[in-house]
């Protein structure tokens, strides 16, 4: 049966217009521009164009052009043109705009630095850091978020009553964070992530950083928060941009601080000086700090020290492996002195589960000492040019430890390292052990001078 003729006439305004067929869906078509046509659907007019791609009996496509309402038939009709010019090329327009939004709607959805920032935050260091306070601090500094979002990622952490009370503390610290520092290279934030260069990294690394150390700790993170993109937006990321020939580590010298025996000393007197001062304030604070130089431990693990998990009689604290470093549960024998400390605090009658619990907030644990900790130095008169940290009680111990000649793997055991290797860098050698060595030096020239008189002029 013969196809049946379409109707052809040179598109007009005035045949736009009067165009009102009796049929729901008519059409008719351009004599000018082939494919080119007018169609009428429930009242609705709208141009559009069709074509065949495989020659004749080939796929057919349509395409719309516009509503009348909105188009012109003059525009329409031009766009026809080029549309069908592609085609007698050999193209295939609807495909090629399909492809072009595809590409357009990936490219939306790859995220900004900003993006991917509060994305690594939310997913990523919030559960799989003991604390990831460090790493919005950074973040913040380098310029990829804002203070606000500081402050309102803070503030829905501490809202998270599902997570661990500790980073809740955390979150409540960050929800109050401010800073008169400016951001480093506030212009990268916007950058989608797959614009982002290894020159781009480069240049951050090598401005705005107090130290070398501090650098190398933003450069870090950034190559983490790669690595974890690349699961996320394998399209986006073809390359880390913080990994590069470009970005070299700098040399850091490893901060050598503990104290001697004489600091040990003042700092004892000194804790039961301050606590003395006002028991109610300062008594928790300076218990904890007294249990990391007993211990060793790290000061967020005793922070978060529960009654459940010490065993008094038997002089055992149990870590559960959420409170350690290594994520592996550690149990260490704790000395007479931390004993006999402990067994005080709860002959006091202390409510709740933690041993040093928030003063303002008896249900949580403490979340830091720094202000008591600034006392205790004034109060000590321990002073040294690079400073000494609540965490040097934690070198201190393992110094003294293996100065009086405990191997590096019980020390490594008792600080819950993995390897000796770690437990090397708070192996600093002992002073007094130093002097008797020197004694002994002494002692073999001597010796020597009596026997070769040393020649003068």
């Amino acid at each position: 049966m013969p196809r049946k003729a379409k109707r052809r006439v040179k598109l007009t305004p005035a045949v736009v217009k009067d165009f009102n067929p009796d049929k729901k869906d008519d059409a008719i078509w351009d004599s000018e521009v082939n494919g080119f046509g007018l169609r009428c659907r429930d009242g609705s007019k709208s141009f559009f164009f069709r074509y065949s791609v495989g020659g004749r009996g080939g796929r057919q496509y349509r395409m719309s052009l516009g509503s009348t309402d909105t188009t012109k038939v003059s525009a329409a009709r031009e766009k026809a043109r080029e549309l069908r010019a592609e085609v007698d090329l050999g193209g295939n327009p609807k495909v090629t705009i399909r492809a072009e939004l595809d590409a357009d709607n990936k490219a939306r959805a790859i995220p900004t630095l900003n993006q991917l920032s509060l994305r690594y935050l939310k997913e990523h260091a919030l559960h799989q850091k003991s604390s990831f306070e460090q790493d919005v601090y950074r973040l913040r500094r380098a310029g990829f978020i804002t203070e606000d979002q500081v402050r309102d990622f803070g503030m829905a952490v501490f809202n998270d009553n599902g997570l661990p009370d500790q980073k809740r503390e955390i979150g409540k610290r960050l929800s109050k964070f401010k800073s008169q520092k400016p951001s480093v290279f506030p212009g990268l934030a916007k950058k989608q992530i797959d614009q982002v260069t290894e020159d781009d990294i480069s240049h951050l690394h090598a401005m705005g950083s107090a130290t070398q150390t501090e650098a190398n700790r933003r450069r870090e993170i950034i190559r983490k928060m790669f690595n974890v993109a690349e699961g996320w937006y394998p399209h986006a990321i073809t390359k880390n941009p913080a990994v590069g020939p470009s970005i070299s580590r700098y040399e850091e010298n490893e901060r050598e601080r503990f104290l001697t025996k004489s600091e040990i000393a003042r700092l004892i007197q000194a804790l039961y000086t301050v606590e003395t001062e006002n028991p109610q304030r300062y008594g928790p604070s300076v218990n904890a700090i007294r249990i990391i130089l007993f211990t060793g431990a790290r000061p967020g693990e005793v922070f978060n020290m529960r009654w459940e998990q010490l065993d008094l009689a038997e002089g055992v604290w149990s870590k559960p492996a959420s409170a350690t470093k290594q994520k592996r549960r550690h149990h260490i024998p704790l000395v007479q002195d931390a004993v006999t400390l402990l067994k005080h605090i709860h002959s006091q009658g202390t409510k709740g589960d933690y041993v040093f619990p928030s003063r303002t907030t008896p249900i949580r644990p403490l979340s830091e000492a720094r202000k008591t900790w600034a006392k205790v130095m004034k109060a000590a008169e321990i002073e040294n040019e690079i400073g000494t940290r609540l965490y040097d009680l934690r070198h201190t111990f393992a110094t003294h430890l293996v100065a009086s000649g405990q191997s590096l793997f019980s020390v490594g055991k008792l600080l819950g390292h993995s390897t000796t290797k770690v437990t090397e860098r708070y192996a600093h050698a002992d002073l007094d052990g130093l002097r008797a060595a020197l004694g002994s030096m002494d002692q073999v020239l001597s010796e020597a001078s009596n026997v070769t008189p040393l020649r003068k002029g």
